[in-house]
């Protein structure tokens, strides 16, 4: 399988849950035309010349790729089987709902309608509708399968090396792991660590929390590096993202800026406006519009403001810097030491991302910062292939040892935190999982699909009615009037 070919399985499986949420919550006069503007598009893509002397995944690689993300997506709880952190309360009350509700959702408890990124969910949700029954295997298939699909990118972009794309989904958390040493000192001067999220998380971190954003924004990151850097079709970028939206909107947000970073430093006005422009911006921007209807019906605008203006979350400094800063500025300077005039990403480009990360890093959006925590999934994908890549060309030119000892030493002690900081991260999910407990014979179960009821009581329950109220649209809005199927 060549980059082609994986770049038109990537698009499908992002345009699957599109093609139904146009479907399922749109009235047929907005519904019918978008559908036909997404099949346009899509066809573009497959009938798409492919170029030669692409890398390709052969069966050996494609097998290590299956063995890899297996014990990925087993690890990572979806499906259930596995050890599941607290957000899956919400991921199953949503599965849940999406099969037993009509489209478009509402929350029934209050007829209101619900405005959420739900594309992760929505291919599984169709599956249990057309067979009347949930299936726990079909969650864990769909996630197997865009998991893959994102590690097949990153495995070509750093040259296929087995090592590297393991230290790939280890790196991130740093951070966590100083202020976790820090924390009996900050508890005796009365700074609270438990506040709304400032720090990096890992990939495998990051899957057993979010997988419906970690997904869409590994498989376009890589896509925009492609098309961006490798085979200097910048324009072809901006369908796959966006495809993104009614993934994860926080991502959309970033990818869309990362991508407006690569392409005012490579394009010319020349060809904004061509016709090749009409298909490639002009289309892909009205399927976005209806979206952007829906998701802006909303009633209340979640917790949002400049992180010191929270002062009473802890003092910012330490926070930020044991998070955010601690991870994002060793990320860059092992990047920049690193580096070589031959490498793929340049100094400046790379500068110019992390300039941009660190600024949008200072904004708190959602009770728990979700705006950081989803955000940051994209640009540590490019900090990481990037630092993979200059890494892979130091080894094979055999240059390693013109780094001084000391940076040396410093890498090692990076790695050494991040392998601690992952060991701590899957204890719980390698100690319980069903495979444990079919040796052991002690009981596993995950979190029921309906353990509080729907999704609105599994809200209340586990969070709260602010946070609840984020997820409702406005009642009689624009999109609901106008746009929106009546049930």
């Amino acid at each position: 399988m060549n980059i082609s070919t994986l770049r038109k399985l990537s698009i499908s499986y992002l345009l699957l849950p599109n093609l139904l949420f146009i479907w399922g919550w749109f009235r047929f006069s907005v519904s019918i035309p978008i559908i036909g503007i997404l099949l346009y598009l899509f066809y573009n893509e497959l009938i798409k010349k492919e170029e030669t002397d692409q890398p390709v995944l052969s069966y050996p690689d494609l097998a290590f790729l299956f063995v890899v993300v297996t014990a990925w997506t087993f690890l990572s709880g979806s499906g259930g089987y596995s050890f599941q952190v607290s957000d899956f309360y919400a991921h199953n009350s949503k599965f849940h709902d999406l099969y037993s509700s009509e489209w478009p959702y509402y929350f029934s408890n209050v007829s209101r309608l619900v405005r959420y990124y739900f594309g992760y969910y929505l291919v599984p949700a169709f599956i249990f509708k057309v067979t009347g029954h949930l299936y726990p295997s079909v969650i864990f298939t769909w996630t197997f399968i865009g998991f893959l699909l994102g590690i097949s990118w990153v495995y070509l972009l750093i040259f296929k090396n087995k090592i590297l794309v393991l230290l790939f989904f280890v790196i991130g958390g740093c951070g966590t792991i100083l202020a976790t040493f820090l924390a009996p000192i900050s508890e005796t001067v009365g700074i609270s660590l438990h506040t709304f999220h400032i720090n990096f998380g890992s990939m495998v971190d990051q899957s057993r929390w979010v997988p419906n954003q970690v997904i869409p924004s590994l498989i376009v990151s890589c896509i925009i590096i492609n098309d961006v850097l490798i085979s200097k079709k910048y324009e072809e970028s901006f369908f796959p993202i966006s495809l993104t939206l009614i993934w994860a909107i926080f991502p959309f947000i970033a990818l869309s800026l990362i991508y407006a970073v690569y392409f005012f430093s490579c394009f010319k006005w020349k060809d904004l406006f061509s016709l090749n422009s009409i298909r490639t911006y002009l289309l892909p921007g009205i399927f976005l519009l209806p979206l952007l209807f829906y998701f802006g019906a909303s009633d209340n605008a979640p917790v949002n403001g400049f992180i010191w203006n929270f002062k009473n979350e802890g003092p910012l400094i330490f926070r930020y810097f044991t998070g955010v800063f601690l991870d994002s500025i060793i990320l860059y300077i092992i990047f920049y030491k690193l580096h070589q005039p031959s490498d793929l990403f340049s100094k400046k480009l790379i500068t110019m991302t992390f300039i941009t990360f660190l600024l949008l890093s200072t904004f708190v959006l959602g009770k728990w910062n979700d705006w950081l925590i989803k955000m940051n999934i994209s640009f540590l994908v490019i900090f990481l292939i990037a630092i993979l890549r200059s890494f892979h060309s130091r080894f094979i030119i055999k240059n390693w040892m013109n780094l001084d000892l000391a940076f040396t030493g410093f890498v090692l002690l990076f790695l050494l935190l991040n392998f601690l900081q992952q060991f701590i991260v899957m204890a719980k999910p390698v100690r319980r999982n069903i495979l444990v407990s079919y040796f052991t014979k002690e009981e596993f179960l995950a979190i029921p699909y309906t353990v509080y009821g729907n999704f609105y009581q599994t809200l209340l329950k586990v969070s709260s009615e602010e946070e609840v109220q984020q997820y409702m649209a406005k009642k009689n809005s624009f999109f609901e009037r106008n746009l929106a199927k009546k049930n």
